[in-house]
């Protein structure tokens, strides 16, 4: 059986691993298809602290978290102005 998923009675679950991918894929899908994430300071904050709380998790976990997906985000935009200035 995968890491990916574990059993639970006799049904399969998913794995908090695969939940994490799953989370990760949709949101920068999201970010990808004009979704949008304010990008003030403060908001952001705020948002990593209830993402923490909610989910039982410390706020640098959460941070790490957004830190990887707005450095994805910005990966993206920063291959987009570089075909714009190539052209």
């Amino acid at each position: 059986m995968s890491k990916l998923f574990i059993k639970i009675g006799g049904r399969m679950a998913l794995s908090e691993e695969l939940k994490g991918k799953i989370a990760m894929s949709s949101l920068q899908n999201h970010l990808e298809k004009g979704g949008h994430l304010k990008l003030i300071p403060g908001n952001i904050k705020r948002e990593i602290k209830n993402v923490a709380s909610k989910n039982g998790i410390t706020v640098g976990e959460a941070a790490e978290f957004y830190k990887i997906v707005f450095g994805e985000a910005w990966k993206k935009i920063d291959r987009e102005f570089d075909e714009l200035i190539e052209q």
